[in-house]
């Protein structure tokens, strides 16, 4: 009997040698694919970065009235002192914005009464859209409009501008690209986007209920429509039928805007001063007021629909039945019995009404005010007696006869 053990069933050395030697190829065929696939991938990344470095950066679409998903980054901002405060807006919760053109800075009066900053530096210029508007530089901030989802925005006057302060903090630009209007007479000639247009300086701005926001330069009112068209929709020097507003001559200098509840169109012209009132047929017609102080700031919608304006040391009131005093601060004044006259405008939907000084009128020292609709008068802010105000700027909007073309 034959017994064969597993050893001795096992191949031959010659057979070892030549499994080991496909082994060996198979190996080196692994390796192969192995270093083939590595120097792919290695090629395809090469490419790939060499792609992405080489690929020019499309510019970013402009943002159009609308807030970005997610949340900027907050920053503290200290509390701080008004200097000059001008133009006033509220916001859809309350909040007081103060354009404080001295400081080249918008400011938000805190619920214990003190003020921080929300758009500007503190130091003129133009700079910052895109990011925080805490890190902006703005150029004589003047009038604000407030939308309803917070979005603030203001003319950006020295920047022939007009921005806006995203709810997230985040701060843009919607008109203007920084040029001198070069239609006749300085008028804004219309071409390609709102941010490519020369619009010249910006003096106010003012939202319509259907979302169309409306501005002021120096020879024109535009609207910005909600599809982003920008257009001039009065021009006083060469609009026919302006005339009749002023029997001397046609010109008007448009300062201050605003939008009644049954979309008409106000505005306040600066020379001369009057307020004209357009209505939806593209009619104007003249209203009156006395000299404001501060042309750019003296207009705003009222909760009912109507439209205040500053006339001197009060505030009037216009609408469909007519023309009526509404607040009397020229027998009421001040609580310690000084003289005011107001700039800045605001009113809340209870109709409280929000009235700014900023000083260089000689009538008295920058002063913001609230007057309930039981006609009591509150200071909200005034420097502490002693109290060495900083000189502000001239007039920023202070435009003369001269400066046509």
């Amino acid at each position: 009997m034959t017994i064969t053990t597993r050893r001795e069933s096992a191949t031959t050395s010659d057979n070892v040698q030549v499994l080991f030697e496909e082994a060996r190829q198979r190996r080196r065929r692994r390796y192969v694919r192995s270093g083939v696939a590595l120097a792919l991938v290695g090629s395809l990344g090469i490419t790939l970065g060499y792609a992405l470095r080489s690929t020019p950066k499309q510019p970013a679409k402009p943002h159009l009235r609308v807030a970005p998903p997610h949340s900027a980054p907050r920053f503290s901002v200290p509390a701080v002192v008004p200097r000059q405060p001008g133009p006033l807006a509220l916001g859809p919760n309350g909040e007081l914005y103060v354009a404080d053109d001295a400081r080249d800075e918008i400011l938000a009066r805190l619920p214990n009464g003190k003020f921080k900053v929300v758009a500007g530096t503190g130091a003129a210029g133009y700079s910052g859209d895109d990011g925080p508007a805490t890190r902006a530089e703005l150029n004589d901030p003047l009038g604000m409009a407030v939308a309803s989802n917070g979005t603030l925005y203001f003319a950006d006057a020295g920047n022939s501008r007009v921005r806006a302060i995203l709810p997230n903090g985040t701060i843009i630009t919607v008109a203007g690209d920084g040029l001198q209007a070069t239609g006749p007479a300085g008028t804004p000639i219309v071409s390609g986007t709102p941010t490519d247009t020369a619009i010249g300086p910006t003096y106010d701005v003012a939202l319509g209920a259907d979302g169309s926001l409306y501005i002021t330069t120096s020879f024109a009112v535009l609207e910005l429509s909600q599809d982003n068209t920008l257009s001039d929709i009065v021009d006083p020097e060469n609009d026919a039928g302006f005339a009749a507003t002023e029997p001397l001559n046609n010109q008007c200098d448009p300062a201050s805007v605003a939008v009644d509840g049954s979309g008409d169109l106000y505005f306040m012209c600066q020379d001369p001063y009057v307020l004209v009132e357009r209505l939806p047929s593209g009619v104007l017609q003249p209203l009156g007021t006395d000299r404001p102080h501060d042309a750019a700031a003296a207009l705003v919608e009222a909760p009912g629909g109507d439209v205040l304006a500053i006339d001197g040391f009060g505030v009037e009131q216009y609408g469909p039945a007519g023309q009526k005093l509404i607040a009397n601060l020229l027998s009421n004044g001040l609580p310690n019995g000084e003289d005011f006259e107001p700039q800045g405008i605001a009113v809340s939907s209870n109709g409280t009404l929000y009235l700014s000084q900023d000083g260089i009128s000689g009538i008295g020292p920058p002063t913001i005010v609230k007057q309930s609709p039981d006609g009591t008068v509150t200071v909200l802010w005034s420097p502490p007696v002693g109290h060495r105000q900083v000189p502000g700027k001239h007039d920023p909007h202070a435009r003369s006869v001269s400066a046509r073309g």
